[in-house]
């Protein structure tokens, strides 16, 4: 959004619901730029889950992950 932004387009970053929180904390804007004052006003946290595993913290995301991986490998590597 920010380089978007520099080249004159009217850009805006939508966060996930989950970005920012819990495992997902590393994603957040804050962690991307010195100043999140100038960007803040075009970036917008919406509903929109980013999947049913974000809804759980460690180990359950962990075990879902896994799960996830031994069916993909059972039902030929999807």
């Amino acid at each position: 959004m920010r380089y978007f932004q520099d080249l004159g387009a009217d850009a805006h970053l939508l966060l996930y619901a989950y970005d920012g929180k819990g495992t997902l904390s590393h994603f957040t804007p804050e962690a991307e730029t010195w100043s999140i004052e100038k960007w803040a006003p075009f970036i917008h946290q919406t509903k929109i889950p980013n999947a049913v595993i974000a809804d759980y913290d460690f180990p359950m995301s962990w075990l879902m992950s896994l799960r996830t991986i031994g069916r993909n490998w059972l039902i030929g590597g999807q």
